[in-house]
Parts: structure tokens; C-alpha cells; sequence
């Protein structure tokens, strides 16, 4: 749990049991944020930025901020040896294979430092 609150994830003991959809992403946003030494804002603005190349730019935001989101996610996810973060695992939780990429991902965490 200390590298949990390191990373500002409040209650985790108790939100790795009930995950929803919302509680994965954050967890896994908090540890791009902390891998990259970035906010995500940071991370994907220049992204956002060439939607002003596009014709309807409104359209295509928030795709490209979950793409953008989902591919620096799988990367995460596989340089930590683990097995693929699919779109998938966001709509559907399965609490014991989100729990391993979790774990996962801690464990490189436990390792990089």
C-alpha cells in the first residue's frame, strides 16, 4: 500500500476488491503518470493538439485521448511482462485478471526503483 499512496490512489485495499471500470483506469492513469513523470494532461496534449488538422475535431477528442490513453497503457503492460491490456479488460472487470495486471505492474514498479 505504500506505493499506492505515493501515487495518490486513496483506499486502495478497499477499491482493489469492488473495482469498477472507473477505479481500473484511474489506477492504471496514476501509473502511466508515475512511469512517464508526467501528468496525463501533459502526456496527451500534443495528441489533442492535431485535432486542429481535422475537419471535425470535435468529433474525434475524446477517441484520441483514449486511444492515445489505451496505447501508452499496453506498453505499460508489456514492458512490465505481463499479458496484453485489452479494451476489453475497461468494459468488462474481472477482478482476479485486472488484480494480475495490477500486481504486475507493481511489481516492475518495485523493480524500476
Amino acid at each position: 500500500s505504500k506505493c499506492f499512496s505515493q501515487l495518490k490512489i486513496p483506499d486502495f485495499d478497499k477499491n482493489i476488491k469492488n473495482l469498477s471500470q472507473e477505479i481500473f483506469k484511474t489506477i492504471l492513469r496514476k501509473f502511466l503518470e508515475y512511469f512517464a513523470g508526467k501528468t496525463f494532461l501533459e502526456i496527451y496534449q500534443p495528441k489533442i493538439l492535431a485535432l486542429d488538422y481535422l475537419t471535425y475535431p470535435e468529433l474525434h477528442e475524446e477517441s484520441i485521448v483514449f486511444l492515445t490513453e489505451h496505447r501508452l497503457l499496453q506498453k505499460m503492460v508489456k514492458v512490465s511482462s505481463l499479458i496484453d491490456l485489452w479494451l476489453f479488460d475497461y468494459i468488462k472487470i474481472e477482478t482476479s485478471r485486472n488484480e494480475k495486471i495490477i500486481s504486475g505492474i507493481i511489481n516492475f514498479a518495485r523493480f524500476k526503483k
